[in-house]
């Protein structure tokens, strides 16, 4: 094999690698957005859980309670969500 010739393929599999590494740092980044997306729908339903088990818990002691219990879960949702 001739120099240039290899130098040409040494080049090619370099930018190969910087390639797949790149491909491998946005998969990474995406998987990681992706479990966040999953902790917070998980925090949202604990929420939510915790908010019926007050309300069931609540029933004809304290009206007020299921008003303030949803208003918690919303303010928690807007906050989220920017």
């Amino acid at each position: 094999m001739d120099n240039a010739f290899r130098h040409q393929l040494e080049s090619k599999e370099m930018k190969h690698r910087e390639d797949m590494a790149q491909l491998e740092e946005e998969r990474q980044m995406e998987l990681e957005r992706a479990n966040q997306r999953v902790r917070i729908q998980i925090n949202q339903l604990n929420a939510t859980v915790k908010c019926i088990m007050q309300i069931s818990q609540s029933e004809g002691k304290n009206s007020n309670q299921p008003i303030k219990c949803y208003c918690e879960m919303h303010h928690a949702n807007q906050s989220i969500r920017g």
